[in-house]
């Protein structure tokens, strides 16, 4: 699919690149794309702005569009995504739409570096034209027949079709603007069903491939998430527990800044809230698809998990996180 590429004018740019400059009525159009997997879900909040007399085609490669209009678009998930060998961990991200080519574009996740380390992610995916055209920004999350690309490397057989990861749902991200249609691909990552820890935890599990656990010291992993029934005021929503080589971290989910319409600066988790502890590794007979728990508990103010995956058991001792104390 091939687009007629025109210099963009100063409109457009004001349009796709700078923050939105529309009437406040227009706020009421803000609307929300949504997907539930195992009881878990991912959202893309958005501002519908109307077709214009401009389209994304008019999008230079390298230029970047604000993916809506006044408030800054953002992505909350309640599991991890994964496409190709990368993982979005759980949280709430700002997102935009980036050219890369004539029809490569991709969803860029900011903040998404802060949790596991490294870059900030980016999400490919297809820009083409659709048959059919919107009045509005139009984005569709929905259930999709595994792709190769969403597969974790080590996992793909280079002669063999794609096959789907264990306990995940491949999802396709329909982004449609007039005849301009973007479509990428992740796979939301299912798991166990929530176990209740003491002192008011609770605990959620996720199937990680056994590839990428086996991969953990060079790609951190978000193996499971924790949160409080009641959580403390001040207090994160909830928890990632990181697992990086020998080393397991219990990270606040990240959150999207609410500063400039959400178009301020994006913090990273607050230090005093991050614990750390250690993932024992050692060899067992169990052979397993995807990641599994097979203990969890928590009391005085430690937690100790035990996962399996392929021929591995990971052993996690790790402190229950809390603010340090002011002075």
């Amino acid at each position: 699919m091939k687009h007629a590429i025109r210099r963009p004018t100063l409109a457009v740019l004001a349009l796709l690149v700078a923050p939105a400059l529309l009437a406040p009525a227009l706020g009421a159009q803000r609307q929300e794309a949504s997907f539930q997997w195992q009881r878990r879900t991912t959202t893309i909040a958005y501002g519908a702005v109307p077709l214009g007399k401009h389209t994304l085609s008019e999008l230079k490669s390298g230029d970047s569009w604000r993916l809506g209009m006044n408030e800054a678009t953002t992505w909350q998930l309640a599991m991890p995504l994964l496409f190709g060998d990368s993982m979005l961990a759980p949280g709430q991200y700002r997102i935009a739409l980036a050219r890369d080519g004539e029809t490569s574009a991709s969803i860029t996740v900011a903040g998404s570096g802060h949790a596991l380390g490294g870059a900030d992610l980016r999400v490919p995916g297809t820009l083409g034209t659709s048959k059919d055209s919107t009045k509005k920004l139009a984005i569709e999350l929905k259930a999709a027949a595994p792709a190769k690309d969403a597969q974790p490397k080590d996992a793909q057989a280079e002669d063999s079709p794609s096959k789907p990861i264990a306990g995940g749902q491949s999802v396709a991200i329909d982004v449609h603007f007039g005849t301009d249609a973007w479509t990428g691909r992740v796979t939301a990552l299912g798991g166990s069903t929530s176990t209740r820890l003491g002192g008011g935890w609770v605990l959620d599990v996720f199937a990680v491939p056994s590839a990428l656990v086996a991969a953990r010291a060079t790609k951190p992993i978000v193996a499971a998430a924790i949160h409080k029934r009641t959580p403390a005021d001040g207090a994160p929503a909830g928890w990632n527990l990181v697992l990086a080589g020998s080393e397991a971290r219990l990270v606040p989910w990240m959150v999207a800044p609410t500063a400039q319409n959400g178009f301020g600066a994006v913090e990273p988790p607050a230090e005093s809230w991050i614990t750390r502890g250690t993932c024992a590794e050692s060899a067992t007979e169990v052979e397993e698809e995807a990641l599994e728990l097979r203990d969890a508990s928590g009391k005085a103010g430690q937690f100790t998990f035990t996962f399996a995956s392929d021929r591995l058991q990971l052993e996690v001792a790790i402190a229950e996180p809390k603010a340090a104390k002011k002075n």
